[in-house]
């Protein structure tokens, strides 16, 4: 029954993005996660759209990471699932979505959350290097407010919203190059990292793009939501 149930939501739910009115309660973010293609060791872009329906019903709020071959996973009583989604990522998708909601306890947690993930290959996320980004993503979603969509943002969620390390942060910054992002957040205490084989900022400057880092989520979010001058 819960696979039923999926699919219907699903179909539901892609009609709204080929043309369906939406309803005012609802609510779209997109987000650029920076990723890296192992097998040409090439860092990989991948878009990922987040429509909120804003309902009241189901009271216990649902997830679905649409793609194929769909399968259960439980955030609040709800389904997550898709074959793009590698465990850990997974894993660091549902602990960002539990942290957005612990960081916006006037809203109403309710409805269906769907999100969608392209890029230029077809991929599967692994690793949790995109759970700050997420986490940001989510906040932004139940807020109600808008991303920068020129700010990438690569770092773990780590306890108490802390942004923790990652890895090939070089071909993350080449990755948010081709995908059009003029700053990209990183992690505190990585732009002088001793694991890089190059400076980053003058790799930075190669690329033409702003490396700063971060410490926390509600600093990455700041940032990130602030308009353009």
């Amino acid at each position: 029954m819960i696979y039923q149930v999926t699919a219907i939501i699903l179909i539901s739910l892609s009609l709204s993005f080929i043309g369906v009115p939406e309803a005012p309660a609802q609510y779209f973010v997109g987000v650029t996660v920076l990723g890296v293609n192992k097998e040409y060791n090439s860092g990989l872009v991948e878009r990922v759209q987040i429509l909120w329906d804003g309902k009241s019903e189901p009271e216990k709020i649902h997830v679905i990471w649409s793609a194929p071959g769909i399968r259960p996973f439980g955030v609040f009583g709800g389904v997550i699932g898709g074959v793009k989604l590698g465990a850990s990522a997974r894993e660091s998708l549902v602990e960002a979505f539990r942290y957005s909601v612990e960081q916006t306890p006037a809203v109403q947690h309710s409805g269906m959350v769907t999100l969608q993930g392209t890029s230029s290959l077809w991929t599967t996320n692994e690793g949790p290097s995109a759970g700050a980004a997420m986490a940001v993503a989510f906040m932004a979603m139940f807020n109600r407010v808008r991303l920068r969509g020129d700010i990438c943002l690569t770092g773990a969620l780590e306890p108490g919203g802390r942004i923790g390390k990652v890895g090939s942060i070089p071909q993350k910054m080449q990755a948010a190059k081709t995908g059009g992002c003029l700053t990209v957040l990183v992690p505190a205490n990585q732009i002088f990292d001793s694991a890089w084989n190059r400076n980053l900022q003058e790799l930075a400057l190669d690329y033409k793009i702003k490396l700063q880092e971060v410490d926390t989520i509600d600093e990455a979010y700041r940032i990130m939501t602030t308009p353009r001058l």
